[in-house]
């Protein structure tokens, strides 16, 4: 039985391996890098990819490649924009605006905007089904509503003022999925290939052997 559970990421090192296929590189032209494999083993495999089931760092550590948060915490501990370009409060504390970021789409094709995030977050809350909330739903406790202010902001309200959101927005439990790849499980269904907007596109879960991604 393997003792440890090996990540396998597919890394495309130049832009031309991707966007121009494999022709041959021209009189001056610098050919493109193979495509070249990084192994990394972890410890355990991740229990799920699905943010709703996520509990352990190892599937943090997987699900940051391919999915990404609103807000990115630094090593430093300061707060970083992500998909949100910027936040803040409104006058009395009770809601919160993001601004988020234009022309991003998921791996799918599906655009990134307000109506993605409130699909996100409110099934990471379980409005539609409590008992179907987030393990970690606690994380957004004193969220009342996320509301649609326009494409690229939405306007989070809280039950009272609660300044570590940003913070908690940033965890890599609460990553941003496709809404088309979320409308398209069952009702007894998880995610067990993610559908993000980060560097790395999930290929392939080997359970107990390797997750794979380009």
């Amino acid at each position: 039985m393997k003792k440890l559970f090996a990540g396998l990421l597919l890394l495309l090192l130049a832009a031309g391996a991707i966007s121009g296929g494999c022709r041959p590189a021209e009189e001056g032209e610098v050919a493109p890098e193979p495509e070249q494999a990084l192994i990394v083993a972890i410890g355990a495999e991740p229990e799920n990819l699905d943010p709703l089931k996520m509990m352990s760092s190892p599937a943090a550590t997987v699900s940051q490649h391919m999915v990404e948060t609103l807000i990115y915490l630094d090593v430093d501990g300061a707060l970083q924009p992500r998909l949100a370009e910027s936040w803040e409060p409104s006058a009395d504390g009770l809601a919160w605006d993001l601004k988020l970021r234009e022309g991003v789409q998921f791996h799918d094709g599906t655009p990134f905007n307000a109506e993605a995030v409130k699909l996100n977050l409110d099934r990471f809350i379980g409005v539609d089904d409590p008992d179907q909330a987030a393990v970690f739903a606690f994380l957004l406790g004193e969220v009342r509503e996320v509301e649609v202010v326009d494409d690229y902001l939405v306007r989070i309200h809280l039950n009272q003022q609660f300044a570590p959101i940003a913070s908690h927005l940033s965890h890599a439990f609460i990553g941003m999925l496709s809404p088309a790849s979320l409308e398209a499980l069952a009702a007894d269904q998880f995610v067990e290939a993610p559908v993000g907007t980060g560097p790395f596109v999930f290929s392939a879960w080997n359970r107990g052997q390797d997750i794979v991604m380009t």
